[in-house]
């Protein structure tokens, strides 16, 4: 009985051996699956052999492999898409995928053991949410707000509601820390701010209750007494429609966070050899799984050195592209534009010395300023022409006095020989079509003389008598004494006046105090106004980038003028609008928009408002250079098109990117961007913005509550340094104040700028942000399309919509995610926010931006928003300054009036890093819309959510079973 009872007992110690060893293996495999997962939603078949080969060691006890029974490992079973039924997340549609896991163990002493767990690895679309926050979310809507859909939040929700409206919230909400009835998030109380409306929440499908002000799971704000009766409303009274952590909510995080990143990290650009050192967090970066990425900053290794990125050389977008155009481009002409240069500051500044009207003439001081006089650039070209034969020559300087004779001379030339080969000097009829100096480009017919080595041109005029081939006016700007500025084209000239000029009433310009007249250039001529370096690259199917920055290229990449005559669209098949026609005066016809020459040409900038100021008034001075933003846009029908291989993109490689449910664009620009330590940060480097003692919100170099928005502990008073071509805290050769990096008043984003001065002019902070155009109904890519900003998004004119939400394209899902996103009508025109109208202030003026049409956007939206901070006591700012706007404003906009109707869903991750102007209304930055918002239902739906749709993951055991041998 004895020997019996240790023989049993050895048995079962062996079983117990192995059944714990087994044991151990399945929770193994349960944790390598989970962190799997948590890095791709989709493990491959190689990744989960992998799992197989990293058993646990366990002493005396050996897993079984392949061909020895069930092995070691796990096995996919399939794919499924489930309503998850219980819990506070009930009712969401979930992408579930079903696993086996074995683990077949023996011991030294041959005791076996058999154990399956069957696991559920579940992915949440974020788009599944009416609105998502990580931060604190807050309603405070004046009017009636009923978006739907689900409301989650990783922080504290804040409800209220205009006194005599109603909040509805018919879907689930949950929120991880606090429900706050009491009080804005800034800290003002309800009945002060007059947010006493109802705030109606859902006790089942369709049946409502109003949640009272006393019925917050705190008494008062988010660190008050808790509310004792709070468990029994959220789950009893509202039935779990409305919970806290208390009682239940739970914390949803994107695997960004388990992988060692931060929610950021989603939209930007990883550090070099991130795919080796962390290739997890890579992996979650949306930087490379889009279709398309394009890539700017001012140093080509800090394109070349990012993972993954082809060796190709970026392109530089500046220099003399006429002589000498990037490899693969061009040649310039026939749809194909230089890259924009500024003309240069004026040599000798001329005033106008009568206020005059529509077509009347312009009397300009001194005289000399009408002497032929054909200033170049260094590096410039000039075109001449004999008979049907054309010659670019490339001269570096000028020589001859324009007031003393009427001749002058092009010096350090490389003449080309006329046809025929000429050895002495020889004279042909010439157009200098490319002139970029001055105000003036020479367009009458002129002699030319040069002899074949001689490294001179000479010009004279053709007319026998000296003086009277004169170069005709270009269109120029007029600072006037009250501070704005105009534009003017004349048609005519004589010695001392410009007629036929379009001059508006409005200038102010006496022979007391005359108006200046100028090219608003700051640097020398010849100096790129847009700089740095472009890179574009397109993954395929199977993974591969290629560089596709010239391709893209030649399709242009130039955008139509703004103000004044309308031209034709330089470049109307241009993927990428990298800058754009200069304006002109009116009223005359426009003759350049197929122009060779580079300072025909300007960036792309609109000036923001709400990241200029820092309270809701209007300065008295200039625009401010903060609220300047530099933008490239990238016009989506084009894009469409490319993708399609459509008409002139036929044989285009746009029909080999990668289609993963639809297609996506990721874009950075980080141009501009240099810390003293003369590296890209992706961060604007300015936060001193709040500065509650001070009623105009001056800066006072202190960290005050809302400022730290990376998180850093201390307030950046501008920690980026204005850079030109990638060296910090430089400026461009021959910088003109106000736009100097260096000196004692270097600029900053407080300082004065004309508006002619900020659009004509080269960046020099870090303000630059991505404009999608064209995007409106049946330009979409099919079937959906997704775009991914580490800058600031501005979506101009209607999108995915027309007129209305319908599918008469077929649906097509949608997405912007971003650093922030501002919502802009097709009514909007850059040239016109600056308020160049000839009044005061008029940037300033909400009223010069008024919508004249209701808008429509049907997209998802992930972005940031400000820092929430107490309500400032200084200059009394409305009650509700401070918050971040309240989710009815995460929206951005900078019109006034009519109607905004959006379908989507609101998502945001992080503060915004680059647009940090603050929440402020309603006099300077935008004018309320009447709101027509809803949740996008169809997101409910997995197979309609657009593509690289951020999913929250979790993992979920369903069964367990053990059999005592591993091969049963």
């Amino acid at each position: 009985m004895v020997m019996s009872d240790q023989r049993y007992r050895l048995i079962d110690r062996d079983r117990s051996s192995a059944f714990y060893g087994a044991e151990s293996g399945i929770e193994k495999l349960t944790s390598d699956l989970g962190n799997l997962f948590f890095v791709t939603a989709a493990p491959t078949a190689a990744q989960l052999t992998a799992l197989s080969t990293t058993p646990p060691v366990v002493p005396d006890v050996t897993f079984t492999t392949a061909g020895s029974g069930l092995a070691y490992g796990a096995t996919y079973v399939g794919p499924s898409t489930a309503t998850i039924t219980t819990g506070p997340y009930a009712g969401l549609m979930a992408l579930k995928k079903t696993y086996w896991l074995d683990s077949s163990v023996r011991t030294a002493s041959n005791g076996e053991s058999h154990l399956r767990r069957k696991i559920e690895t579940v992915a949440i679309p974020v788009f599944q949410f009416g609105m998502f926050s990580d931060v604190d979310l807050s309603f405070h809507a004046g009017p009636n707000f009923n978006f739907g859909g689900r409301v989650h939040t990783n922080a504290n929700l804040f409800l209220a509601e205009g006194g005599g409206a109603t909040l509805t919230l018919p879907d689930k909400v949950t929120a991880v820390g606090q429900v706050v009835r009491q009080q804005l998030v800034n800290g003002v109380l309800i009945t002060d701010s007059g947010h006493t409306g109802t705030v109606r929440v859902a006790t089942a499908p369709g049946t409502y209750r109003n949640l009272l002000a006393t019925e917050g799971s705190v008494a008062g704000g988010p660190a008050s007494a808790a509310n004792a009766a709070w468990p029994t409303i959220s789950l009893s009274t509202y039935n779990g429609y409305i919970r806290s952590g208390l009682t239940g909510a739970r914390v949803l995080n994107l695997p960004l966070l388990s992988s060692g990143g931060s929610n950021p990290d989603l939209v930007r650009r990883p550090p070099v050899n991130e795919n080796v050192t962390n290739p997890e967090l890579f992996q979650e970066r949306l930087f490379g799984k889009a279709s398309v990425r394009v890539l700017l900053s001012d140093i080509a290794a800090d394109i070349t050195n990012l993972p993954t990125v082809t060796a190709n050389a970026p392109i530089q977008l500046d220099g003399n592209w006429l002589a000498a155009p990037p490899a693969g481009y061009g040649p310039v002409g026939a749809g194909l534009p230089p890259i924009a240069r500024t003309p240069g500051a004026a040599g000798t500044e001329f005033l106008l010395t009568a206020n005059v009207a529509l077509g009347a003439n312009v009397t300009i001081t001194p005289a000399v300023a009408l002497l032929p006089y054909y200033k170049l650039p260094a590096g410039a070209s000039i075109q001449v022409t004999k008979g049907a034969a054309v010659y670019n020559e490339t001269c570096t300087g000028t020589s001859g006095t324009p007031a003393v004779t009427n001749a002058n001379w092009f010096t350090g030339c490389t003449p080309v020989a006329p046809a025929g080969g000429v050895a002495t000097p020889a004279t042909v009829s010439a157009v200098i079509t490319t002139v970029d100096g001055n105000n003036i480009l020479v367009s009458s017919p002129l002699a030319v003389a040069w002899a074949a080595g001689s490294g001179t041109i000479q010009v004279t005029n053709v007319a026998a008598t000296p003086g009277t081939a004169r170069f005709a006016p270009r269109t120029f700007w007029v600072h006037n004494n009250n501070n704005t500025v105009e534009l003017v084209t004349c048609t005519g000239y004589t010695a001392t006046t410009f007629t036929g000029c379009n001059v508006p009433a409005n200038i102010v310009a006496t022979v007391a105090s005359p108006a200046t007249a100028t090219t608003a250039g700051l640097s020398n001529a010849g100096t790129g106004t847009i700089g740095g370096f472009l890179k574009v690259e397109r993954q395929d199917a199977n993974g591969v980038w290629a560089d596709v920055t010239t391709e893209v290229l030649n399709f242009g990449f130039a955008g139509p003028n703004l103000g004044g005559s309308a031209c034709a669209d330089p470049t109307p098949n241009a993927i990428l609008r990298i800058q754009r026609l200069r304006d002109n005066g009116g009223g005359v016809a426009c003759t350049y928009a197929a122009s060779q020459i580079s300072s025909d040409y300007q960036p792309n900038a609109l000036f923001d408002p709400r990241e200029a100021l820092y309270r809701d008034v209007a300065p008295a001075s200039g625009v401010k250079l903060g609220g300047v933003m530099y933008y490239i846009a990238l016009d989506v029908n084009n894009l469409t098109r490319w993708f399609a291989g459509a008409g002139v993109y036929a044989g285009g490689s746009g029909t080999t990117a990668l289609n993963n449910a639809g297609y996506s664009v990721y874009f950075s620009d980080r141009r501009n961007n240099r810390n003293a330590a003369n590296q890209e940060t992706g961060q604007y480097g300015f936060e001193d913005i709040v500065n509650p003692a001070s009623a105009a919100g001056t800066p006072n170099g202190a960290l005050d509550t809302g400022e730290d928005v990376d998180a850093s502990g201390a307030v950046d008073t501008y920690g980026q340094f204005p850079s030109y071509n990638g060296l910090a805290n430089t400026e461009p050769p021959g910088a003109l104040a106000p736009l100097t990096s260096l000196g004692a008043t270097p600029a900053r984003p407080t300082t004065d700028v004309r508006a002619s001065q900020a659009q004509v002019n080269r960046s020099l902070l870090f303000r630059h942000a991505l404009k999608l155009i064209n995007g409106g109904l049946g330009q979409i890519p099919s079937p959906g399309f997704t775009v991914v900003s580490e800058n600031p998004v501005y979506v101009q004119g209607d999108w995915n919509a027309a007129g209305g939400f319908t599918d008469i394209d077929g649906h097509k899902a949608t997405a912007v995610m971003a650093d922030a996103v501002t919502l802009l009508t097709s009514s909007w025109n850059d040239t016109t926010s600056f308020g160049i109208n000839g009044v005061t202030g008029a940037a300033y003026n909400v009223a010069n931006r008024n919508r004249t049409a209701n808008s429509w956007y049907r997209l998802a939206i992930i972005g940031g928003k400000n820092v929430p901070f107490p309500r400032p006591g200084a200059g009394a700012p409305p009650q509700d300054f401070g918050t971040d706007g309240g989710a009815h404003n995460f929206l951005r906009m900078l019109e006034q009036g009519g109607t905004v109707n959006y379908r989507g869903s609101i998502a945001t991750f992080f503060y915004s890093r680059q647009a940090i102007g603050v929440y402020k209304c309603c006099a300077t930055v935008y004018g309320a819309p009447t709101r027509v918002f809803n949740f996008d239902i169809d997101f409910l739906d997995p197979a309609k959510l657009p593509p690289l749709t951020p999913m929250f993951r979790d993992l979920n055991a369903l069964g367990f079973t053990e059999e005592i041998r591993p091969g049963q």
